[in-house]
């Protein structure tokens, strides 16, 4: 940032005026790379979890299915730590609360801190009002979803 320019809240969100084009295709190309690279960690341990789950499940006596279901807890854990950022800051748009101020802001600077590009994009999603109401329409998409899905599962 140049020295003499005063800084101020969302001075790292991308400005169209003041960027070229080039600069903003690299910044959203750099956003979804940060994005499916979450997603693919996020996979990953899910994976793992189904896994250690199965051999609970198809342990051959009480202290190896013990041992599946302690990895799985642990391994489940680390992909909720990895995901609560996030879902403080959906919990903040989903009531309408100001994510660069206490006490969301520190979800906000560890989702950014953790994802790049990704969770710079969501964050500065919520400087536009536009932009807020389709963060608020993905979440309750996804919100949804989830419960069709799950509701889905049980009844088979």
């Amino acid at each position: 940032m140049i020295e003499d320019q005063e800084r101020g809240l969302g001075d790292n969100m991308l400005k169209s005026e003041n960027k070229s084009l080039v600069d903003q295709i690299h910044y959203l190309n750099n956003a979804l790379h940060e994005a499916f690279k979450f997603v693919a960690k996020t996979i990953n341990k899910t994976d793992r979890v189904q896994s250690s789950l199965t051999k609970a499940v198809n342990g051959s006596n009480v202290v190896a299915r013990g041992i599946a279901l302690a990895d799985a807890v642990t391994i489940n854990n680390t992909a909720v730590k990895d995901l609560m950022p996030f879902a403080k800051v959906c919990e903040a748009i989903t009531y309408t609360q100001d994510i660069h101020s206490a006490p969301w802001k520190t979800h906000k600077l560890n989702m950014c801190s953790e994802t790049g590009n990704f969770g710079n994009f969501v964050a500065n999603s919520t400087n536009d009002e536009i932009e807020i109401q389709h963060l608020e329409h993905a979440i309750d998409d996804a919100q949804g979803e989830t419960v069709r899905e799950l509701e889905a599962e049980n009844e088979k």
